[in-house]
Order: structure tokens, then sequence, then C-alpha cells
């Protein structure tokens, strides 16, 4: 291969001239004890056929586990959902998930009963990846919505368990809440 460079990157690299094509006819015949022998009986070079030009090497993007990839394609996959989470319903959302205890999968699927006539599985799973995390790996972990988010909604960052706000006693009894 006269046009390789002593070394190539073999997922940018790209041949000057494609492969040539043959068209072979084969024949079987029987050869001593080999009953099946296949035997080249002619070859013609064909025409290469005409095919859309690769992507240059600086439209390709190489993804965390280093395939490169077409960026246009990059850029359509990270957008989200086609249907955003409609802002109206956005308060109702963040005191369904903070505090709740499920795993993501049963959270998505208490939201999407709760929501399913509103907006999408997907731009729910979008949302919640947004807006809260959770907190450890345990079974009694909780999900806890960001600070941002609540300023977002225009609501009052809820402290306490489920949403409610957190309170506490002082050494006389009176209770205090944060």
């Amino acid at each position: 291969m006269p046009d390789v460079p002593d070394s190539i990157d073999p997922f940018t690299y790209v041949s000057s001239d494609p492969a040539p094509m043959f068209k072979s006819t084969y024949s079987s015949t029987a050869i001593g004890m080999n009953l099946s022998v296949k035997c080249l009986l002619s070859a013609q070079l064909v025409a290469a056929p005409k095919c859309a030009e690769p992507a240059p090497a600086s439209a390709l993007m190489t993804t965390t586990n280093g395939i490169a990839e077409d960026a246009s394609a990059a850029k359509l996959k990270a957008a989200g959902p086609k249907i955003a989470f409609p802002p109206s319903h956005l308060p109702q959302l963040l005191k369904l998930i903070d505090g709740n205890k499920k795993i993501r999968t049963d959270l998505i699927s208490e939201l999407r009963n709760v929501f399913e006539t509103v907006t999408s599985k997907a731009a729910i799973e979008a949302k919640v990846r947004e807006v809260a995390v959770r907190h450890g790996k345990a079974k009694d972990s909780q999900w806890k919505v960001k600070p941002e988010a609540w300023a977002a909604a225009g609501l009052p960052q809820a402290t306490g368990l489920l949403g409610m706000p957190a309170v506490a006693k002082t050494v006389d009894g009176d209770s205090l809440t944060f």
C-alpha cells in the first residue's frame, strides 16, 4: 500500500482510491476424494459504485467510548426530549420528588401516572435528572430537589422530609420552623 503513511489512525484515515471490485464466476468440481472443490473460472473488474464522500475528520467527534461519530448526530442526541416538561406543572413535580425514597425507575413510573396527560415519559426523565439528585444508594435514600429548581419554580426551598418544613424543639420546649 504505497499511499499509506507509516502510522495511521484507523478511525480517521480515508484511502485516496477505493479498493477494486471484481465479479467472479466459480464452478464446483470433484477432485479425488474431495467431492466439492470450488474453482475460479473468471474474474472481471467492475466499476466502483459512486458513493457519497466520507465526512471529513473535522466533522467527526470521538465519544467517551472511543468511537468516532458524526458531530451533528451527537447534537441531536444531546438535545433532550421532543416535548419539554410544562413549567406550569413544575411546582407539583418538585413536591412529588423531594423526599421520595423510590428508585429512579419507580419514581419515573409514579410521576408518569400523575403527568401522563400532560407530557411524555422522556420529558419527565429529563426534568428529574435536571432538578433532583438522590442522596446515597441505600434503600432509604431520599431524592433532594436542587435549590435552583425551587427558585425557578418560585417556591421556597423545602428542607424537611417530603417537602415539609423542618421543625426543631428548643431546650424550653418551643418549636422553631426553618
